[in-house]
């Protein structure tokens, strides 16, 4: 079966055919899919640079504006009255309330501060007088370990009320006398917490992929939920001291809980932050996955048409082919009327094969007819000579006889004819 003229036919028709189109699908497949990988993970880390220059530059905003403070003479004038024990109470409140006014007016002049304090050495803030500042976090990561970039907290050092209550991320710097550069507390400007988170918020990855600011020791800044990311984000934070080898930004391979991921760091060397990006590769590249799975499915539809229009050209072909090779086999054996059951059917739009096909059939019924008109006409001369008295019988096989002689013998000479012809 396997080396019948329909079955090698159908083979090339599908070698042919497939092997083009396979090739043509890996190609593209595998050349989509790089480029696809490539431009998701750029288009990832722009991402992330994009909010990192964001923050660059509020948090620069917010730092020049401490230095105005602190280089202010209405800061200085409140410095030296409050250190000068010769200051009367009148002079120091004067003092104090210029100051007031002066950060006032630099929370109300710049949108992304809410508030500015300053907190002198021993004594309450600018605005509520409370020593409990003494004993909050931000204060002290700043005394024992010059963190100036606080973490998300609540401060009650604050000039409106309804502030608060909410969220607040701060600058903390030091509030020298400039005269004396002598370290008399510290300048504290807030800014609100959502104005950085709301941002992060909207970065994502994937479905379930998130962002993260996050401290050198990997604790939130912004006071995000880390819940369910706390081991992944050590990992990758552990990761990134070790192979990081400076770099400001990268993407590198995870595996956790029998899950790959990818994780995605940018540096923000000024506040020793880091912002992180977690995210399974599966939903990060879905759509290299759905593009792999269109092209398999597209290459297994087109494999299919491949097989069927290889199935009906040598169909097409082998089938009359085949009904003309059992129909000869009849007419070799003599059976007429089976080599005509058998023959195949010419259409009306002739191809080679119909052509051959029909000049075959031709040729068979001539034979039959040939073939049975000269069995009709021996039956005949047969029935003549029974019938016929004794010695007409006699006269009659000798002129059947020498009829068929020299019938012979023209057909003999006939063919040695055609042979000289053909030869000549």
């Amino acid at each position: 079966m396997f080396y019948s003229l329909r079955s090698r036919l159908m083979w090339a028709f599908s070698i042919l055919l497939i092997l083009p189109i396979t090739a043509v699908v890996f190609i593209l497949s595998k050349e989509s899919s790089e480029q696809i990988r490539t431009s998701t993970q750029t288009s990832t880390l722009q991402t992330i640079d994009q909010f990192a220059s964001h923050v660059s530059t509020l948090l620069t905003q917010i730092e020049d504006m401490g230095n105005q403070v602190l280089s202010s003479d209405i800061t200085q004038e409140w410095i030296t009255a409050d250190l000068n024990d010769e200051s009367t109470k009148g002079e120091q409140y004067l003092a104090k309330q210029k100051l007031r006014e002066l950060l006032s007016s630099y929370a109300i002049n710049n949108s992304n501060v809410i508030s500015i304090s300053t907190f002198a050495e021993g004594k309450g803030g600018l605005w509520t007088q409370d020593l409990g500042y003494l004993k909050s976090s931000w204060y002290s990561q700043f005394k024992e370990q010059d963190v100036r970039w606080t973490q998300a907290h609540k401060d009650k050092d604050q000039a409106d009320d309804s502030i608060r209550s909410s969220e607040i991320n701060s600058l903390v710097l030091p509030l020298v006398q400039l005269q004396s550069f002598k370290d008399v507390g510290v300048i504290k400007l807030n800014y609100p917490t959502v104005l950085l988170r709301q941002d992060l918020d909207k970065i994502s990855f994937g479905k379930s992929g998130k962002a993260f600011l996050l401290t050198a020791e990997g604790l939130s800044v912004l006071n995000q939920d880390l819940r369910g990311a706390e081991g992944l984000l050590k990992d990758g934070l552990a990761t990134v001291q070790k192979q990081s080898g400076g770099q400001t930004s990268g993407i590198f391979p995870l595996h956790q809980g029998g899950t790959d991921y990818l994780f995605f760091y940018r540096r923000l060397p000024a506040q020793n932050w880091l912002i992180v990006g977690e995210v399974p590769e599966a939903e990060l590249y879905a759509t290299i996955t759905r593009l792999k799975e269109t092209l398999l499915l597209a290459s297994f539809v087109l494999l299919i048409l491949v097989i069927i229009v290889a199935l009906w050209l040598s169909t097409g072909i082998t089938k009359p082919l085949s009904a003309m090779a059992r129909a000869m086999r009849h007419v070799r054996n003599g059976q007429f009327e089976l080599a005509m059951k058998d023959m195949p059917k010419v259409r009306s739009r002739q191809s080679e094969v119909d052509y051959v096909a029909g000049v075959f059939e031709q040729m068979t019924r001539q034979l039959k007819y040939l073939i049975e008109t000269e069995f009709e006409t021996n039956l005949r001369r047969k029935c003549r000579i029974q019938s016929a008295p004794a010695a007409d019988q006699s006269a009659f096989l000798q002129q059947y006889t020498g009829d068929h002689q020299r019938s012979g013998g023209d057909e003999a000479g006939g063919s040695g004819h055609g042979r000289h012809g053909s030869t000549g």
